[in-house]
């Protein structure tokens, strides 16, 4: 599986603690959250949830064409986007390299929230699963 952290840490009420972007192995596309809530309480009791937005793997080729159409207004651009990120991360195998789209993902939404409205705007099916 294919994996990126998109944010950890952060204490909002509002956000979520950690948020991963993942391909599974089967293609789907996975964005994964967790929130702690009080540690001084017990666990269900704290307020902790985990959640996951899944875009099945046959959208997986549409929601990466849309936001790279979106996101560069010519082939060259994000070509050299990619350029840049290789050269920052030292990972990255060209322009077709599957975690791209996991890449575009953190630098475009800043959280699951507005990744699922975009999810929702472009009628591009997914489901969410939480547990708490």
């Amino acid at each position: 599986m294919k994996r990126i952290t998109i944010y950890e840490g952060q204490r909002d009420r509002n956000k979520c603690d950690n948020l991963e972007a993942a391909l599974r192995e089967n293609g789907d596309l996975v964005l994964e959250s967790y929130f702690l809530g009080d540690p001084d309480q017990t666990f269900w009791a704290g307020g902790d949830r985990e959640f996951w937005i899944i875009v099945k793997a046959e959208h997986v080729p549409k929601v990466r064409k849309l936001l790279i159409n979106e996101r560069f207004e010519t082939a060259a651009a994000f070509e050299g986007w990619v350029q840049e990120l290789t050269a920052k991360t030292g990972n990255l195998e060209g322009t077709q390299d599957p975690i791209i789209l996991l890449w575009l993902i953190k630098e475009w939404f800043a959280d699951e929230h507005l990744f699922s409205q975009w999810l929702k705007k472009k009628k591009i099916p997914f489901d969410i699963q939480h547990v708490g």
